[in-house]
């Protein structure tokens, strides 16, 4: 189980439903928590022994909060599995003014009771049935298996107990509740409108233009950047060679060398270079034999220099990479302006005239 990091409890909250991991269930630093700036939220989080493993209650669900008079039934918009917290959509009906989007609202997972379904009650003396919505009061739940084609634990739901108890006839041991469904954004079906024509799309709209034959052979010059700007201001004018090789020629430089196929590839190349090194400096040193008593001298002479070798490319490298990046330019503007400014001291220095006041003594050696 990978350990958690500081982005993953920022980003806590989601409305995915399934339970793919246990990664809430690890503890992690405090101050974690602490907002980086005044524009992060502050966030919360549960004690590990506090944290619930399985969740029943996932985004899609439709619950009322306990304590609420209204009994108002909402509409699970996400979960937070480390602080244990469950964000509802309020209905539109909250808020007075209808230009302004109705907060959500942020409540503990123990207070939300699933919504089961309205079932008809009978009448009671005078009064005529009524239906009323049917909440589950208490939650069971079937073995938790792990589902090998979804990669995701899966599990069945049951309300045991339900409030307002259901009428006689209707009442079994185990009510299923079923998971919500989630919604895939729907793909447009295709139409004569919007879909392009079959010859359009078959067409050849890049024409490479004409290589050397061997590979001695010059490069074809680029294209004039004046007649390119000219064809941009004066569209009449078309712009004749817009298939010159340009990105042909440029595809090394225009690839970036940061990923991580490439940075894999020049580490690689970095540790067989090592091991080639050591090889020929063992050879090179069991050649002379003569300066050394035995072969396992000879290979301890062979590491020496090696090391050596490894820690004066290093140096050089480091030396170039500081003269690439305008290091040593910086360092000799940094000694001439200190330079200048102890010139500029001592000149005031030697400039300094003190005036005329009693108690003076001049020193004999400045005396005429």
């Amino acid at each position: 189980m990978p350990p958690l990091s500081r982005p993953i409890i920022r980003k806590a909250a989601t409305n995915i439903p399934w339970t793919t991991n246990f990664d809430h269930l690890q503890s992690f630093p405090r101050h974690w928590l602490k907002p980086l700036s005044w524009r992060d939220p502050k966030l919360k989080a549960a004690r590990v022994q506090d944290r619930i493993k399985w969740w029943n209650i996932v985004p899609g669900d439709q619950i009322r909060v306990l304590g609420d008079p209204a009994g108002v039934i909402h509409e699970v918009l996400n979960i937070n599995r480390i602080s244990s917290r469950v964000s509802l959509k309020r209905p539109q009906t909250a808020t007075t003014d209808s230009s302004k989007p109705a907060p959500n609202k942020n409540v503990h997972y123990s207070k939300c009771q699933l919504f089961i379904g309205n079932h008809e009650y009978p009448a009671d003396g005078t009064e005529a049935p009524k239906v009323q919505p049917v909440f589950a009061k208490r939650i069971a739940t079937s073995q938790p298996r792990w589902h090998r084609l979804l990669r995701r634990w899966d599990w069945k739901r049951f309300a045991v107990a339900t409030v307002p108890r259901l009428p006689d006839g209707k009442i079994r041991e185990r009510i299923g509740i079923p998971w919500p469904r989630v919604e895939h954004p729907e793909t447009p079906k295709p139409n004569a409108i919007y879909d392009t024509p079959a010859d359009v799309v078959k067409a050849i709209t890049y024409k490479l233009a004409p290589l050397p034959q061997y590979a001695g052979a010059p490069a074809p010059p680029p294209p004039d950047e004046r007649v390119y700007l000219r064809s941009i201001l004066k569209p009449e004018i078309p712009f004749t060679e817009a298939s010159a090789p340009m990105e042909l020629h440029l595809v090394n430089e225009l690839s970036p060398p940061h990923s991580r196929a490439k940075i894999q590839k020049r580490w690689q190349e970095r540790q067989q270079y090592k091991k080639d090194l050591l090889l020929k400096l063992i050879a090179e040193e069991r050649k002379q034999l003569k300066k050394h008593k035995s072969m396992k001298e000879a290979r301890k002479w062979a590491l020496f220099k090696w090391k050596e070798q490894l820690e004066a490319e290093r140096k050089a490298e480091v030396q170039r990479r500081a003269v690439n990046r305008g290091e040593e330019a910086r360092s000799l503007r940094r000694q001439q302006r200190n330079a200048r400014k102890e010139r500029k001291a001592r000149q005031k220095l030697s400039n300094m005239v003190l005036a005329v006041e009693p108690n003076q003594v001049l020193p004999p050696s400045m005396t005429v």
